[in-house]
C-alpha cells in the first residue's frame, strides 16, 4: 500500500465518521476541512494491504486529533501507529443583526446568514430562513446572537390578555361574545377566556384564528 493510496481511503473514512459527528447540521464533504500529518510515507508499511481506523462511536474529530491506526498484511499485524489530523468543519448559521426585545416576531431583516466554523456553535443551530417561518423569540436577543431552536417559539394566533369573539351555539341557541384570552393558544388548542360581562365568567375556547374562539365549555 503506498501513502497515497492510505492517505485517500483514510480522508473518505474520517470524513464520513465527521458527517456522521455533524449531522446535526447541515453540511456536506464540501464543508469538510481535513489536513492529514505530512511525510506518511513514515509510517505506511509498503507491504500493507489494509489498515484499520480506531475512531469511537462517538468520536470529537473537530480541532487537532490523533487517532489510532493499525496495519495489516493478508496474514499479521504490521504496526501500530498515530495519525495526526487536523479538522474544521463550516456551516451556514443565522445571526442576528440587531436587538430583539422577547416575545418579537422575527424577520428576514432581523438576521444574516454567515458561514462560518461549527466549532463553539449551539447543536441545534439554525441555518436558513425557513427555520424561522413563524417565530418569535422567548427572550431577548442582542445583536450578534448565533440562533438557535431553542431560542424561539411558534408565534401563537391568540395572545394572552388578547380580547378577542367567542361562538357557542348549541341546538337552537348561538351566542357571540367577546372576551379576553387568559392565555395564549394555537390553532385547535383550547384556552381559557374571561367574559367581559357576568362578572368575568371563565370559558374554554378552541382556537379558531387570531380573532376568534369556539366555546365548548363553562368552569
Amino acid at each position: 500500500m503506498s501513502s497515497k493510496q492510505f492517505e485517500a481511503q483514510a480522508r473518505t473514512t474520517i470524513t464520513k465518521a465527521i458527517l456522521r459527528e455533524m449531522s446535526h447540521f447541515k453540511v456536506t464533504t464540501e464543508d469538510v476541512y481535513l489536513k492529514l500529518e505530512p511525510n506518511l510515507e513514515k509510517k505506511v508499511p509498503e507491504e500493507a494491504t489494509y489498515f484499520m481506523l480506531d475512531i469511537p462511536p462517538n468520536p470529537q474529530l473537530l480541532g487537532k486529533t490523533v487517532i489510532p491506526v493499525t496495519f495489516y498484511s493478508e496474514t499479521a499485524i504490521l504496526s501500530k501507529k498515530q495519525l495526526f489530523i487536523v479538522c474544521d468543519v463550516k456551516s451556514n448559521f443565522l445571526k442576528t443583526v440587531k436587538l430583539l426585545p422577547k416575545a418579537s416576531s422575527i424577520a428576514t431583516s432581523d438576521v444574516t446568514v454567515v458561514y462560518e466554523s461549527v466549532y463553539g456553535k449551539p447543536i441545534k443551530s439554525l441555518t436558513q430562513f425557513s427555520d424561522i417561518d413563524g417565530r418569535e423569540t422567548l427572550s431577548t436577543l442582542t445583536a450578534g446572537t448565533y440562533l438557535s431552536s431553542s431560542m424561539l417559539k411558534a408565534v401563537p394566533l391568540i395572545r394572552q390578555g388578547s380580547i378577542v369573539q367567542a361562538h357557542f351555539k348549541k341546538d337552537n341557541i348561538e351566542l357571540n361574545l367577546k372576551v379576553q384570552a387568559l392565555e395564549e393558544g394555537f390553532k385547535g388548542q383550547t384556552i381559557r377566556v374571561k367574559a367581559t360581562f357576568d362578572k368575568g365568567k371563565i370559558l374554554l375556547g378552541e382556537v379558531v384564528d387570531s380573532n376568534n374562539v369556539s366555546i365548548i365549555s363553562t368552569f
